[in-house]
């Protein structure tokens, strides 16, 4: 299976009125994996860059069953560069 892992799906894509959540997200990667034996994931669209990045490590850590490790998690106090406007 090769499926490309865009994230022009999402509800905070500026460009489409799709309404994916995490959770949503998550559950269709996971389908994916239960699904196939072998998966060759590619990243893809997305146009909101922090929620793009989001979904790409979203899918890598189920497909690869992992926990993800942040090191800086809680130290930013919200998120980085939070006054930029993506568009």
């Amino acid at each position: 299976m090769v499926a490309q892992l865009g994230a022009d799906s999402m509800i905070s894509d500026p460009l489409t009125d799709l309404m994916l959540t995490n959770n949503s997200y998550t559950q269709v990667v996971q389908e994916l994996k239960g699904s196939w034996d072998k998966i060759l994931a590619t990243g893809g669209g997305g146009y909101h860059i922090y929620r793009t990045a989001q979904c790409w490590t979203l899918a890598w850590v189920i497909l690869n069953e992992v926990e993800p490790e942040d090191e800086f998690a809680g130290r930013g106090g919200g998120m980085w560069c939070s006054a930029l406007r993506w568009r």
